[in-house]
């Protein structure tokens, strides 16, 4: 089939060989070199690829995923309560971990009330389990939902009280959980890693990779206490989903993008 085209996606995993074992991908440059066009999910990876294989860098291109506009969007809380969120697989690059026991500290000095949920599960359940019995929380309310499937999802984005959603990973391409939370509208906090670093800078909210409590605790409280100012983080999420992430903008590009490809 020698009209055949072979496009390939990557994520950070197909990207940085840091993630593999033995810190390598092997036949890289081969694999480079045999397919057609390749199609990292941020711009970040894009441009790694493009600076590492220079030669291949014609075939590189990146094209945001599309979220659907949804029907109802989030509601903050209305009591004395924070109410924070996670969505992902427990993995250490996830860093949950990181997380929880930067809200340990903040709960020493924090003069509201955290609820804190995570959703999303993997082998790794039972450790954190075992690290929030350890931190011994008093104040703030730590629930893990584990996994839930789309209808459970969508029911928990439309029906729960959420004020921020957070990504704190040290290593990030673009996250499709954070940019569904973006289409509720939900103000987002994330670490300066890949993908993560253009939403930071677009919502002006930042963290970086080995962000301390009180560098957290600064946009919480800030949230907490300016009712201006969650409602333009709210106004900042939402914005970024329609002019990147918005579904009928994004498929319009893919066909151009393919048509392009597919006219090669």
């Amino acid at each position: 089939f020698p009209k055949c085209k072979i496009i390939s996606g990557a994520h950070g995993y197909d990207l940085y060989p840091s993630r593999r074992i033995g810190n390598r991908i092997p036949f890289r440059k081969i694999s480079i070199k045999l397919i057609d066009y390749i199609l990292p999910d941020s711009e970040e990876g894009a441009e790694y690829l493009k600076r590492k294989y220079s030669k291949f860098s014609s075939k590189i291109f990146h094209l945001n995923s599309g979220v659907v506009a949804k029907k109802i969007l989030s509601r903050p809380s209305k009591d004395n309560v924070l109410r924070i969120m996670t969505l992902s697989r427990l993995h250490p690059i996830k860093r949950i971990d990181y997380l929880l026991k930067s809200l340990k500290e903040i709960e020493d000095y924090s003069d509201f009330e955290i609820y804190y949920s995570h959703i999303g599960s993997s082998e790794e359940l039972s450790d954190t389990h075992r690290l929030i019995k350890q931190l011994n929380f008093t104040k703030f309310k730590i629930n893990l939902h584990g996994e839930l499937n789309n209808n459970q999802l969508k029911n928990f984005f439309e029906n729960e009280y959420i004020d921020v959603f957070l990504n704190v990973s040290s290593s990030e391409g673009t996250s499709i959980a954070l940019i569904e939370a973006m289409s509720y509208s939900i103000p987002v906090i994330v670490t300066n890693a890949g993908g993560n670093k253009r939403i930071g800078e677009f919502c002006e909210t930042l963290l970086p990779i080995n962000f301390n409590s009180q560098e957290l605790f600064y946009y919480l409280r800030k949230i907490k206490q300016n009712n201006k100012y969650k409602k333009q983080l709210r106004n900042n999420s939402f914005k970024y989903w329609g002019k990147f992430h918005n579904n009928n903008i994004v498929n319009n590009e893919i066909r151009k993008t393919f048509k392009k490809i597919l006219l090669s």
